[in-house]
């Protein structure tokens, strides 16, 4: 079998490891909790993960014990980087020109159901069905019967800036910016923002540390949609920039504001 392959191979049984210490992590399970599921000594379940000697019965037993799909852990100890879909640039197109279709499947791609989206846009059957039969005709579905539906599309979506969504995308990360500025008291918000004047070299290395932890940023959380149930998911959306800045082009000054802080009797 290939998953008997995925845990007898030694690269691929560290990173199955590797992903199971986060699930087990994820789902607040201690090995000592693992070992009383499995009715094992804990040393047995400390040694089992230090050796990485786990045969595939007792892997399955331990995806049953903590609730996590065997094949979800291969998939994210295969594949560490969520898989993203480029759509075809006609496709683009059609859901720049219809924006509430493109938000349908963007919700869709995202894990929610068309129950869901038709509640909480208050669509009514028939509604719902025509947004998801024009999906279906530009291949981004397949209905199956009634409202339920197959995406054809894999992982989430890919969105190159340039592309006819550009200035689409360009409002909703606007929108996102000027929410999180207005709410930048609530917990689990963050904000920074800073001036620097620095040399290239630096400013590259900058860019290759973000592009870094944009990787690691993804990873995480391919591993925890993956691996959680929906209920324990808290949607979330990050934005990140970086780039040269020309201050005298930002930082503009009036020559007529010169006197205007001035008082009367000194002019």
């Amino acid at each position: 079998m290939k998953q008997e392959q995925a845990v007898n191979q030694g690269s691929d049984r560290s990173e199955l490891i590797a992903v199971l210490k986060t699930a087990l992590k994820a789902k607040g399970f201690t090995y000592r909790d693992l070992a009383e599921t499995l009715g094992v000594s804990e040393q047995s379940v400390k040694r089992l993960f230090r050796d990485q000697d786990c045969s595939l019965s007792r892997l399955e037993k331990i995806c049953e014990a903590i609730g996590v799909s065997l094949l979800d852990l291969v998939l994210v100890a295969r594949n560490r980087q969520e898989p993203l879909t480029r759509i075809t640039p006609e496709q683009e197109r059609f859901l720049a020109s219809h924006i509430s279709h493109f938000n349908i499947l963007f919700l869709l791609t995202q894990g929610y159901s068309v129950t869901d989206i038709q509640a909480r846009h208050g669509l009514s059957q028939a509604q719902m069905y025509a947004f998801l039969r024009a999906l279906e005709v530009w291949r981004f579905l397949d209905i199956k019967q009634g409202l339920e539906i197959r995406l054809r599309v894999e992982g989430h979506l890919s969105f190159p800036l340039g592309g006819a969504l550009h200035e689409h995308i360009k409002s909703m990360n606007s929108r996102f910016l000027s929410q999180v500025l207005d709410e930048y008291e609530q917990e689990d918000r963050l904000f920074d923002s800073g001036f620097r004047r620095v040399s290239q070299s630096t400013l590259q290395r900058w860019r290759r540390e973000m592009e870094e932890l944009v990787r690691q940023v993804r990873r995480s959380a391919y591993q925890d949609e993956r691996l959680l149930p929906a209920d324990q998911l808290v949607p979330v959306k990050w934005t990140l920039c970086l780039s040269p800045f020309d201050w005298f082009a930002q930082l503009e000054v009036n020559p007529e504001d010169a006197l205007a802080a001035i008082p009367k009797q000194e002019n």
